[in-house]
């Protein structure tokens, strides 16, 4: 995993030209409900958001400029600058998943959603989650620079130790990984499959474990793990956008609905699996390579 995987540093200003008007376009559309004319399909002669492209136009726009501006080389990148830009994309995960935690336990406190402000935030975390953290990811990025171009200082990374919290979160996440993806698969094929409680404890739930679990060491965490851990984090954000992103423009209705909450988790299981995949493959080149004892 030594490739760094970014952009070329011409990407950055074409990420900005994107992500600008993006944000303007999906805030227009999702608080004011504005649509593109031009942008409609069907036969339906009134303009509506059910037959028109200006949702997923929006949603294209911050995510590919989110990508560039977040993952363009400088043109004078140094090892201390993409370190810092994989510090704080772990920063950003863990704050995501925190931010969806809180926001699904708000929806079910009476009376809070009825305070405008709060709902709004709480559509905002649970409907727009890939957006909330490509937007986590660079504020905390040019935050993160600017600290470092000050003081040279890099801000370490934090984790729960990993007793008991790892253990925790693998033996709660994964029961509940194989659940959201049944229930995926049921959503998409329109069959009702847990019903409505358990569907609110899934949505509770899952975030909590996932962020323990993520959120926490390994074993024998050294340096090197930690590398493979943000840089596997890189990866599964890469893989998650671009599975959102083509969802986003073939799935409609209340279909989508669970796209937008899987999406919300689906990097972190794509993440989990990339991670313990690089460990497997240098445990088992280490174990190769080991030196034998001759009696």
């Amino acid at each position: 995993m030594r490739s760094n995987l970014l952009f070329p540093p011409a990407f950055r200003i074409i990420g900005a030209i994107l992500l600008l008007p993006g944000l303007v376009l999906g805030y227009l559309f999702e608080y004011h409900h504005y649509i593109l004319s031009f942008l409609r399909y069907g036969n339906n002669m009134a303009y509506s958001a059910a037959d028109n492209f200006t949702d997923e136009v929006a949603t294209s726009l911050i995510i590919i400029g989110g990508l560039l501006v977040g993952f363009s080389r400088f043109k004078n990148e140094q090892k201390p600058i993409n370190k810092i830009r994989l510090f704080a994309l772990y920063w950003a995960v863990l704050l995501n998943l925190l931010l969806v935690s809180v926001s699904n336990i708000v929806q079910l406190i009476p009376g809070l959603l009825e305070i405008e402000i709060v709902r709004n935030i709480s559509f905002f975390i649970s409907q727009d989650n890939s957006f909330l953290l490509l937007l986590i990811f660079l504020c905390r990025f040019y935050y993160l620079l600017y600290r470092y171009k000050a003081d040279k200082k890099i801000i370490p990374l934090f984790f729960f130790p990993y007793q008991p919290y790892n253990r925790i979160g693998k033996i709660a996440s994964i029961p509940f990984i194989m659940l959201v993806f049944v229930e995926f698969i049921f959503s998409m094929a329109k069959i009702n499959s847990f019903g409505m409680d358990f569907d609110m404890i899934l949505l509770i739930g899952f975030p909590v474990f996932l962020l323990i679990w993520i959120g926490s060491k390994e074993k024998n965490e050294i340096a090197f793990i930690t590398q493979i851990r943000i840089k596997s984090m890189q990866i599964a954000l890469y893989i998650n956008m671009i599975l959102f992103l083509a969802a986003t423009w073939s799935v409609y209705g209340l279909a989508y609905f669970t796209v937008m909450y899987v999406a919300s988790v689906s990097w972190a299981i794509i993440f989990l699996m990339i991670f313990y995949y690089q460990l497997f493959i240098v445990a088992r080149h280490h174990k190769r390579n080991a030196p034998t004892n001759v009696v």
